[in-house]
């Protein structure tokens, strides 16, 4: 029985998962958006283009593939002609690289 419990709680955590990955761009993009100020969207567009173009070329091109050009994991990786799971692991270095650069910039938007 406690097998069983522990299975479908691996389902409900992989299924939480792929729900927050397979959000599009603008769906990730909409509490940020609340203002409409031209001027704090360009600032935020520019500091965050700023934070990727301090990534890897590789880890960037993926980043922006995924979160911004909404392309799914196995197609970049075919398009790279690299395995799913190098993927993952970029975009995860590459958030983690995101976060860490922008964090000084986080008290700003509130």
């Amino acid at each position: 029985m406690r097998v069983l419990v522990n299975i479908r709680r691996d389902q409900w955590r992989k299924s939480g998962v792929r729900s927050r990955h397979d959000k599009t761009a603008d769906e990730r993009l909409q509490p940020a958006q609340t203002r409409r100020d031209p001027e704090t969207s360009l600032i935020a567009k520019t500091t965050i283009w700023r934070a990727l173009d301090l990534l890897p070329p590789r880890r960037r091109a993926i980043i922006v593939m995924h979160e911004l050009d909404a392309m799914s994991i196995d197609a970049i990786a075919s398009v790279l002609g690299i395995s799913a799971i190098t993927v993952r692991w970029h975009l995860s270095m590459g958030r983690r690289d995101l976060v860490r650069t922008l964090k000084p910039y986080q008290g700003d938007s509130k």
